[in-house]
């Protein structure tokens, strides 16, 4: 029996299959936007997954929406799908209406400094890195006060300056400066330290799915590579050197699915969402450490090379793994989690 939320994931990658090419990475590479993807995404419900169907969503869950995004990094789309997913579930979340505007999301930065001016926020800082800024109207984070309150910040992009910059697979990661920027109150909205958690692991979540995705591609390619490649009279494939590889990346794309999955799947119970998380992003990380090297040695000289697709891969697998916090960072908030904990390593485990 087909389900609905089967036919949500093969519609979305058969779209995905039709529309993300070789050349529409490339032209998104060289700066041009891909708006008639980004259109049709937008127009299929795919943004707002996870949205109730009462707030203007799409509904389904937000598990749904987390394994679309693993099918958008197996395709290594150039588009800002995870923020704008998770911008708009911030906003229900918060009792907010969906914006018509267009919506890029940054983690927490500490050198933000927010102060209220009667009924207007003055807001002053710096945030790094952030995405797909060229495409977006508001950025949309959340800032810790000195007295400890969270607020929620809908920051119309035209009120900051952008310095232009960009990861090593050409997507842009901008940094945005505000300088005195003027905000209403309707663009500074409270939330709870809960909340915050929760925008932070549910943004770490998102990449680790869409690497997740990215690793499970560049496995299906070099076996494919493998099969088609012949030397000496017979398929690369067939030499033992070449069969080891193929079974470490294999071991390695399928346990970070089957973790990263395990993660997504944390959301809809709660049960140590948070841990599983950090768990994930730090152990899909490290694979592609080991991963992406064995699939440039299978494919040798041609996967470097720009007509071949390999490379789109992995230059986003080594910006992704290093996004929204390294595994190096993530493992010492999970070893500092242990340590302080009154259980057990044991128990824990």
């Amino acid at each position: 029996m087909i389900t609905i939320e089967r036919m949500l994931v093969d519609t979305t990658e058969k779209l995905f299959k039709q529309t993300c090419t070789k050349e529409l990475i490339n032209d998104a590479e060289n700066g041009t936007f891909p708006k008639t993807f980004w259109n049709e995404l937008d127009s299929m419900g795919i943004t707002t997954i996870g949205v109730p169907e009462d707030c203007n969503g799409s509904g389904f869950t937000k598990l749904d929406a987390f394994a679309v995004l693993k099918i958008a990094g197996s395709f290594a789309a150039p588009i800002p799908l995870a923020e704008s997913i998770i911008a708009n579930w911030q906003y229900v979340e918060l009792g907010l209406p969906l914006p018509n505007t267009k919506q890029t999301i940054s983690m927490i930065n500490e050198d933000v400094d927010l102060q209220q001016h009667s009924e207007t926020w003055i807001i002053n800082g710096t945030f790094n890195r952030v995405p797909f800024t060229q495409w977006a109207d508001d950025l949309v984070s959340p800032v810790k006060t000195p007295t400890g309150k969270w607020y929620l910040l809908k920051i119309p992009l035209n009120l900051t300056t952008t310095v232009p910059d960009s990861n090593i697979a050409g997507e842009s990661r901008n940094k945005v400066i505000c300088k005195n920027t003027s905000l209403n109150s309707s663009q500074v909205i409270a939330m709870t330290p809960e909340h915050a958690a929760q925008f932070i692991h549910e943004t770490l979540l998102g990449r680790t799915m869409m690497m997740a995705g990215a690793l499970q591609q560049i496995l299906t390619m070099s076996i494919h590579h493998a099969k088609e490649r012949q030397q000496f009279g017979r398929p690369i494939g067939k030499f033992q050197a070449i069969k080891q590889q193929l079974a470490v990346l294999t071991g390695l794309a399928t346990s970070a699915n089957v973790i990263a999955d395990s993660a997504a799947t944390a959301t809809v119970d709660n049960i140590q969402f948070q841990n599983e998380v950090k768990i994930a992003k730090t152990y899909v990380s490290q694979s592609i450490s080991k991963a992406v090297p064995i699939a440039h040695q299978i494919h040798a000289a041609i996967g470097f090379t720009h007509e071949h697709p390999l490379h789109q891969y992995t230059r986003r697998l080594w910006s992704w793994r290093d996004e929204y916090g390294s595994e190096a960072f993530w493992a010492k908030q999970i070893g500092e989690n242990v340590i302080s904990s009154s259980k057990s390593l044991w128990k824990q485990l």
